[in-house]
């Protein structure tokens, strides 16, 4: 049998559930899907609920992902399971940047 590919957020808000593609668009419409935003300068890291089932190569399903934009690029930056996971990456991907942000600050500031 063949896994469901839509998802919609169970009543909890948290937890993904399989739905037909019918129900799937109905509440895509309408859903708040967003886990976490983060939005400084010229970076923005976006973590949300993607409605699709992801496999990985290992048949991990992927339910949520985080993308980083700047002013020159978009790219994937991590794919979760729950949403706990997703929290807890996009907190991590966002310390890490704002760690990179202030060491760049840094080496600046000692080359003027």
């Amino acid at each position: 049998m063949q896994a469901k590919k839509y998802y919609i957020l169970d009543a909890d808000n948290k937890t993904p559930k399989p739905v037909n593609i019918l129900d799937w668009t109905y509440w895509m419409l309408k859903a708040k899907r967003v886990v976490a935003k983060y939005d400084h300068d010229d970076v923005l890291v976006s973590t949300i609920f993607t409605g699709k089932l992801e496999l990985s190569k290992q048949g991990t399903p992927y339910f949520f992902e985080t993308l980083i934009f700047t002013d020159t690029e978009t790219g994937t930056a991590q794919r979760y399971s729950t949403w706990q996971d997703a929290e807890n990456g996009h907190r991590d991907i966002v310390r890490s940047i704002r760690v990179n942000t202030k060491a760049n600050n840094l080496r600046k500031k000692r080359h003027v």
